[in-house]
Order: C-alpha cells, then structure tokens, then sequence
C-alpha cells in the first residue's frame, strides 16, 4: 500500500476537503499523515487521522486570522495573513522538504505551500 501525505494550512476551510478523501485512503489500507500547525491535532484525531510532529507551520497565519472581529476589513485581515504566508514561505517550503525526506510519502497532496 502506498503512503499519503496532506499538507495544509491550520484553517478547517483547508482541512475539511481533504477529511473524507484520507479516510477513504485508510479504508482501503493505505498510510495516511498530515503536515500542518498542532491546532488541527484535535480534529483530525477526531476523525481516526494522524498529524505528524516532525513538522510546524502556520504560526504567523494563525496569529493574522485572530485579526477578525477586531475590528478590521476582512480584506485588510486577509492581506495580513497572506502577508504571513509569504514571510514563512522559505521556511514552510525547507521544513516540508525535511519531511518528505523523513516520512518519505509516496503520494504527496499540499493544497498551498509547493
């Protein structure tokens, strides 16, 4: 059976596509893990899916969505999170690319980062 690995920002609109089609993947006996921030542990735990430690990014983005209901435009919210994507970018991309040397997937699935 093959590994899969999902990669996503720490935003459930980023997660919760990709929930159903790794469940599916496990069902069928296949390895499944995902890249992302620890504040979707509990989520996808919920949902029988494992998050690997070995990997953190999100930070930065995470403190740019705590901007709404301060108060701020949504466009001037998301310009600061992109602005945070952006500044994490090369250390998102390294940190991602040490992962897949270590987990070595073969099947990687990263909605934003690569």
């Amino acid at each position: 059976m093959a590994r899969f690995l999902f990669g996503i920002p720490p935003f459930w609109g980023h997660l919760a596509p990709t929930v159903a089609l790794a469940q599916r993947l496990l069902e069928r006996g296949h390895e499944v893990a995902y890249a992302s921030h620890p504040v979707v542990r509990e989520p996808l735990a919920r949902a029988g899916l494992d998050l690997l430690d070995a990997y953190r990014w999100g930070d930065r983005m995470l403190e740019g969505a705590e901007l709404l209901g301060q108060g701020l435009k949504e466009h001037q919210v998301f310009f600061r999170i992109g602005n945070a994507y952006l500044h994490g970018l090369p250390e998102g991309v390294e940190g991602f690319r040490r992962l897949l040397g270590s987990w070595k997937p073969d099947v990687v699935l990263h909605d934003i980062l690569l």
